[in-house]
């Protein structure tokens, strides 16, 4: 996380997990957030923006409601699920590892 404060807006570096099936990557992306917007630069759709999409109607309209700031704690809520979605990942992938390599040690 970089931020870049300003005396219009706060700018935000994050970095969010991006894993397909063999390997994890980060994606770098910026936040803009001014008074009453917020602004995203990306160089690929992430799941993060899809899952606001999906929120139900009446989650999205309390989130805008209370402005940028409480929409960017949901992106950042968002972000931090998945980087545990996947740590948890990479966890069961060592244990089968491990089995594969001691299978009479995990009895």
């Amino acid at each position: 996380l970089h931020s870049f404060p300003t005396r219009r807006s706060s700018d935000l570096i994050f970095t969010t997990p991006d894993h397909e099936k063999s390997h994890v990557e980060t994606i770098s992306f910026s936040v803009f957030i001014f008074r009453n917007l917020l602004v995203t630069l990306t160089k690929k759709d992430l799941d993060v923006f899809k899952n606001l999409q999906l929120l139900p109607l009446q989650k999205k309209a309390e989130v805008l409601s209370k402005g940028p700031a409480e929409l960017h704690f949901v992106i950042i809520q968002d972000i931090i699920t998945d980087y545990f979605r996947v740590t948890d990942l990479i966890e069961d992938a060592i244990e089968n590892i491990d089995f594969l390599a001691h299978p009479e040690g995990l009895a």
